[in-house]
């Protein structure tokens, strides 16, 4: 009797605790986000009044977060936007004087931020004046994207880190430029197929860009290291895909890198895959990617996800095994948010991404290969 009613007061007990909680840690975030917005709309306002007035301006760039740009725009331009607009965004800038000095310039020559939600880079539109075209620029200050699988992340961070890379340099037209190594290029190269398979699909230029680029300087590459690296990051068997099809459908030589091999029918059901894109890829901001891949796409494997993203949300609270239910709850109300909210989509279109996601990472074996047997 004793035991039924420890039971009966404990479930009740966190019942109440989860709720409270939820409402905590929305009632927090939200005042902390309403006291931040109304921080930057004053700081924006002071900048403004200051700089109308010819006054002296704060100093650009405070080897912090704190920074900002002024740039002059049209009337269609200012019409065409919203007066504020907050968001939140997360910051790699091993080199932050280097990444604010590069948007000072481009700002200074015309182009103009185009809004984009990326965890690793800043987009730059700029339009010719005489004919009216335009192009895009990335502004990298990540190489690639935020993974799920922590070592793929600290792997990238290490090997692309200011205090490791050596820069190789390339003269075209008479203009001398810096590079990445040829190792580290390959190595960046799988994962920007890896990205763009993951989210949108990469065609098949990449694959014909990543031929010709082994065919000019494998020489000069370390492939023991690409070994190393691609098993350390647990994308080795793409590696083996990538390589594999180059040799059998775009010509690379057997000769680069002859032991790395993958099966022919792999290397076909991977290309159609790639070809089903076509020559660049389809783009979308829908989908989330998961952390491996599932033999089933049920209701172990999701709540499994669910649990990841969970650790990633509160990498130090998720180590209290007690809170994990509450994590849980907050974590699933935040994922509701974002799929409305953020990728505008549904949660039954979200899951049916899930599960047509899965199949493709199946295929390529990377990260933590979640299979559930």
């Amino acid at each position: 009797m004793i035991y039924y009613v420890i039971i009966r007061i404990s479930l009740v007990l966190s019942v109440l605790l989860t709720g409270w909680a939820i409402l905590f840690y929305f009632t927090v975030m939200d005042e902390v986000n309403d006291e931040v917005d109304d921080s930057l709309e004053d700081y924006s306002e002071i900048i403004i009044i200051r700089a109308l007035a010819g006054e002296e301006l704060p100093s650009k760039n405070t080897a912090s977060n704190n920074q900002y740009f002024l740039r002059e725009v049209t009337k269609e331009y200012a019409g065409s936007r919203d007066d504020i607009l907050y968001k939140d965004s997360m910051v790699y800038i091993p080199e932050k004087d280097a990444f604010s000095r590069a948007c000072r310039i481009l700002n200074a020559h015309g182009y103009t931020e185009e809004p984009e939600e990326s965890d690793h880079h800043v987009t730059y539109r700029f339009t010719f004046p005489e004919t009216g075209r335009s192009f895009t620029l990335e502004l990298h200050y990540r190489i690639v994207g935020i993974y799920q699988f922590s070592r793929a992340n600290e792997l990238v961070d290490e090997i692309f880190s200011a205090s490791h890379l050596k820069p190789s340099f390339v003269e075209l037209y008479g203009q001398t430029y810096p590079v990445l190594p040829p190792t580290e290029n390959v190595f960046y190269m799988l994962h920007h197929m890896l990205k763009h398979y993951l989210y949108s699909g990469f065609g098949s230029r990449l694959l014909c860009d990543f031929t010709l680029y082994l065919e000019r300087y494998a020489s000069e590459v370390n492939f023991e290291k690409i070994h190393f690296w691609c098993r350390e990051s647990k994308i080795f068997h793409l590696y083996e895909l990538i390589l594999e099809s180059c040799r059998i459908y775009f010509g690379l030589s057997a000769s680069i890198d002859p032991q790395v091999h993958c099966s022919a029918s792999d290397c076909a059901i991977f290309l159609e895959k790639i070809l089903a894109d076509g020559d660049f890829g389809s783009d979308t901001q829908r989908k989330i990617v998961s952390s491996g891949s599932y033999q089933h796409t049920g209701i172990h494997a999701w709540f499994h996800e669910g649990h990841i993203q969970m650790k990633l949300r509160f990498p130090k609270l998720h180590k209290c095994v007690l809170l994990w239910p509450v994590l849980w709850v907050i974590t699933f109300f935040c994922f509701l948010s974002n799929t409305y909210r953020i990728r505008h989509t549904t949660l039954r279109q979200t899951l049916a991404d899930f599960r047509a996601d899965n199949r493709k990472t199946k295929l390529l074996k990377i990260f933590d290969n979640n299979d559930l047997q």
